[in-house]
């Protein structure tokens, strides 16, 4: 069973985006916590159950895989969470507010060397979701004349266009670009289908009333990572280090069975989104 650091305080801070002061390890020699221990983590948790707001605070898959990891790691450290918008991440981590980012992230063509990425903490599968009615959409070649939503930015986007080039030569699929909510999308009839994992859906389907389906089969695999600002190397080879460990010695394998009841921690397929792109 993994290990929880211990909670501190939680407060609210509002400048260029919403500050929680999430849990972190206590110092052992007295409550005052120094600059240098504190690891801000960017997020925008809105991607339950991997990472969300509830009782002012962020919670979900991500956050407790965090702790463990910092469990793992020498000295003594305290998270906060930065929440932004999706598209705003990676501004977070160029602009120096956070250390790290987090929202089930993969490394693009764009990001792959700008950034140190850590060790994959997830390999997250990904289908094709429609409304529960609708059983005309089985794979993607039934997507042809039809309107397919997209996260901008995400995994599931790049795919929607390394498919559309590959497959869609009579440009037949509409992609639909949207900021974020792509649940919503479907089943209030904006768009016929989208993309979504299979170990959030059933949270988010039924706790938001939707009334949505998973289909087909399993498209891709999309490999979750950490980005680092290159510029703490020293914070990025610890914290790395010690995922490789928690993965190792079981404790990452123990989160997912806790939340999920099946391991995301290695690949199930072997087809697996990578930085270059996909393969069809």
């Amino acid at each position: 069973m993994f290990k929880k650091i211990k909670k501190l305080g939680l407060g609210l801070v509002l400048v260029s985006s919403l500050i929680l002061t999430g849990c972190g390890q206590a110092n052992k020699d007295n409550d005052k916590t120094n600059n240098d221990s504190v690891i801000k983590v960017g997020t925008a948790a809105s991607w339950k159950p991997w990472s969300y707001m509830e009782g002012g605070d962020v919670q979900g898959v991500d956050r407790t895989i965090i702790e463990a990891v910092v469990e793992e790691m020498d000295g003594d450290y305290q998270l906060e969470f930065v929440v932004t918008e999706y598209q705003g991440l990676f501004g977070e981590l160029d602009s120096g507010r956070v250390d790290f980012i987090s929202h089930g992230i993969s490394p693009s063509p764009q990001t792959v060397d700008k950034y140190n990425w850590t060790e994959t903490y997830a390999y997250i599968p990904y289908y094709l979701m429609v409304r529960a009615d609708d059983d005309s959409i089985n794979s993607m070649e039934d997507m042809k004349g039809k309107k397919l939503a997209l996260i901008t930015g995400s995994g599931s986007h790049s795919y929607g266009q390394f498919w559309k080039a590959a497959n869609d030569p009579k440009d037949e699929v509409d992609l639909i670009a949207i900021s974020d909510n792509n649940e919503t999308y479907i089943d209030t009839n904006k768009a016929d289908a989208s993309f979504y994992d299979k170990p959030g859906f059933n949270t988010v389907n039924q706790e938001g009333n939707f009334n949505l389906k998973l289909t087909g089969d399993l498209l891709y695999e999309s490999p979750a990572s950490f980005a680092f600002n290159k510029d703490n190397e020293d914070l990025y080879n610890k914290f790395n280090a010690a995922l490789i460990e928690v993965k190792e010695n079981g404790t990452l394998s123990a989160i997912y069975q806790e939340y999920f009841g099946e391991d995301y921690s290695e690949t199930k397929t072997g087809r697996i989104r990578g930085s270059e792109g996909f393969e069809f």
